[in-house]
């Protein structure tokens, strides 16, 4: 299990935003042998797509097979 946090400095040529700030969770769960299940979520209170983005929840979920 585990959370990180990003801040990223965005380039103003390409962006309209000067910056971007990301929160993310993860639990990875061992299923058997070597397998393993992950959901992460992910947090983004400023896109740096658009300053007119609303803030962004977004999911996902990775499945590892160790060989």
């Amino acid at each position: 299990m585990g959370f990180g946090a990003a801040f990223s400095r965005l380039n103003p040529h390409i962006f309209a935003r000067p910056s971007e700030l990301m929160f993310q969770a993860y639990y990875q769960a061992h299923l058997f042998a070597a397998t393993f299940l992950q959901p992460t979520v992910s947090f983004i209170p400023t896109p740096g797509a658009a300053p007119d983005l609303p803030p962004t929840l977004t999911t996902t979920l990775r499945l590892t097979m160790l060989f």
